[in-house]
């Protein structure tokens, strides 16, 4: 998945104006679920002694990225004066 990085992040602080460093910082942020979910996916499979469970934490992960993918990327344009004021 690191070589759609760059591409993740330009699509990701598109269009985010003002908010772009605090988008961009959240991406970054966003790195560090590979270093808290695979341990945890390494402690499930021992807790559980099964890799298919361990392999549901990623599943989540994807299942996150996929909601985002789907709804949560949705950019909402704001509303300028003269469409407020009926093109006037």
């Amino acid at each position: 998945m690191s070589v759609m990085f760059p591409t993740i992040f330009a699509l990701g602080v598109k269009e985010l104006g003002p908010n772009t460093k605090i988008g961009g910082s959240f991406i970054i942020m966003g790195i560090v679920g590979g270093a808290v979910l695979t341990p945890a996916m390494g402690l499930i499979s021992q807790v559980f002694s099964s890799l298919a469970i361990a392999y549901l934490t990623p599943l989540f992960g994807y299942g996150v990225v996929a909601f985002y993918g789907f709804k949560g990327s949705r950019v909402s344009l704001p509303a300028t004066h003269s469409m407020r004021s009926g093109g006037r």
